[in-house]
């Protein structure tokens, strides 16, 4: 294997923007709009320069021999700085100050990042190095929307007495998560294509959704319809695009509720609950 660098390699850049919009709704409630993009140009990737070409009689074990610049050389990685990337969001801030015995900060993401390779590796990871384009998709990482919240609350009590030292003083605070899933990229497993240079994905052959409102056992089982995936035919190219599924999405809470007992002037027990 042979590594070569690109003599038209560039310097990678990287461009941001952003805009945003903030007011005062209310007493010590504020809200922000943004919208925030950014792109990369030029970014380095490793692509096959010697791919094997397909031809009647090709099999994995004659590769080297219908390569490109055979029979002098086998494969050739070439640095080059070819593909791109995008990301452009809405972000939502809602921003409550500490006030009345509580606090909250709420922001929630509607956003989207492309490009065409996601983790730069040792060797060529997109389908065909002869056509980078065809790997243009959603990024490994994308996340269409977010939300996070995080609040605070002094639990109003009794002001006096026994009741006081039992019912008052209690705090609560948390932080919960929701997000929609991540891509699913669905290939063949092997190199279909017979060009040496990994797998390929699948062709599409039928409606990959399964019915919305499915139980949770049978979303488990099944999440997408894998019988509308069929493995290309040899010599050829998946049709299926890269990360065109979009897999499950999650939630999390973390969860505290504690209050401090004083004993006197210089002694306190605290019982703390925490769920996570």
């Amino acid at each position: 294997v042979g590594l070569t660098i690109d003599p038209d390699l560039a310097t990678a850049y990287l461009q941001q923007w952003n805009v945003n919009i903030q007011r005062e709704l209310a007493r010590d409630f504020t809200i922000t709009a943004a919208y925030i993009g950014s792109k990369g140009s030029k970014l380095p990737m490793r692509v096959e320069a010697n791919p094997a070409l397909f031809a009647p009689g090709a099999t994995t074990g004659n590769i080297n021999a219908r390569r490109i610049y055979a029979p002098n050389f086998q494969s050739i990685i070439n640095y080059q700085s070819i593909i791109n990337s995008s990301y452009n969001s809405l972000q939502l801030t809602l921003n409550k100050r500490f006030s009345k015995g509580y606090t909250i900060l709420a922001s929630y993401t509607y956003g989207r990042s492309l490009d065409m390779s996601s983790l730069e590796v040792d060797g060529f990871n997109g389908q065909n190095p002869r056509d980078i384009g065809a790997d243009k998709g959603l990024s490994d990482f994308d996340v269409r929307q977010r939300f996070v919240a995080s609040f605070l609350w002094d639990i109003p009590g009794p002001d006096s007495g026994i009741a006081k030292w039992i019912l008052g003083g209690w705090q609560t605070n948390g932080i919960f998560t929701a997000q929609t899933g991540t891509p699913i990229n669905v290939v063949s497993g092997s190199d279909r294509a017979l060009q040496g240079t990994g797998t390929q994905r699948a062709n599409l052959i039928g409606n990959p959704y399964l019915p919305s409102g499915r139980s949770r056992d049978e979303q488990m089982a099944a999440y997408f319809n894998a019988s509308a995936f069929a493995i290309p035919a040899l010599g050829t190219y998946g049709n299926f695009g890269r990360n065109v599924l979009i897999g499950p999405g999650s939630y999390n809470l973390d969860f505290a509720l504690f209050k401090a007992f004083r004993f006197g002037e210089r002694k306190e027990l605290q019982y703390r609950w925490e769920m996570f």
